[in-house]
């Protein structure tokens, strides 16, 4: 068996038994990152930026260098390697763990109904990275185009699932998941309605309303939080500069506690 991250709700890394396991934050957004980017590698340099944006060149690879030995330190005690390191990347060891955003990217299923259920599953489970506060204007846009990147798979396997519906089941599950697509953007009252109205049996009716309010106040959360984080930042204006900021403080994941893509170029 792999070890599992999971990324959807709480950021959180389970052992082979289903344990959660204690290990860097930083370290399991860069994995993270990398699987949602569908990318094996990134220069350190690139990490150096997207992790500490706002600090100098040397203070970023300063805190790199120790966010690195931290993760091997924590690697060694797992006997896991999940990152390797070379003098100028940072390379993703998949064999070694599984990840519950693979579902979106080309490693997801491929039997529609199969697909339409596992995502389904995840937007159920909660947001993407729902656990990392956005710290900065740049992570919060990156954050956004990979939900928005995720409703798009969604809606892509509804359309494709929608024509083979024919059991209860399979038409109820395209139901559920054309409703979690409009949940994506909850101002949007006429959807909301008009699904709403569709389902003329008031079990439905009032499982898609609790459906609804979950995730808009997951989604308003999130705004809000984004909101207060990024006021007063200062945003670089380089077209090159690949950034994603989170804080520089070091914290441990612990037991109890089109589009986008990351810019990461794969050389």
């Amino acid at each position: 068996m792999k070890f599992w991250l999971r990324t959807f709700g709480d950021l959180r890394l389970l052992d082979e038994q289903g344990h959660a396991t204690a290990f860097p934050e930083k370290g399991l957004v860069i994995i993270a990152c990398l699987i949602a980017a569908d990318r094996a590698s990134v220069p350190r340099v690139t990490v150096a930026e997207l992790l500490w944006r706002k600090s100098t060149p040397s203070t970023s690879f300063t805190n790199l260098r120790s966010l690195i030995s931290r993760i091997k330190n924590r690697q060694l005690e797992l006997d896991r390697h999940f990152l390797s390191f070379s003098e100028s990347r940072i390379e993703l060891n998949p064999s070694l763990l599984s990840c519950d955003v693979s579902a979106f990217g080309v490693a997801g299923p491929e039997e529609p109904f199969e697909k339409l259920a596992l995502l389904v599953e995840r937007f159920h489970e909660g947001l993407f990275l729902e656990g990392i506060s956005p710290r900065s204007i740049v992570f919060s846009d990156w954050l956004a185009q990979q939900r928005e990147r995720q409703t798009i798979a969604l809606e892509r396997a509804v359309d494709i699932a929608r024509p083979l519906a024919a059991k209860p089941g399979e038409i109820a599950l395209v139901k559920e998941a054309a409703l979690l697509v409009s949940l994506a953007h909850p101002q949007d009252e006429v959807a909301r309605r008009v699904l709403i109205e569709a389902h003329d049996a008031q079990s439905e009716v009032n499982h898609f309303r609790s459906v609804f309010e979950r995730r808009s106040r997951l989604l308003s959360s999130w705004a809000a939080a984004a909101k207060r984080s990024v006021k007063g930042a200062v945003v670089s204006t380089r077209a090159d500069s690949p950034t994603l900021e989170v804080p520089a403080t070091e914290a441990a994941v612990h037991p109890h506690g089109p589009r986008p893509a990351l810019v990461i170029a794969a050389t």
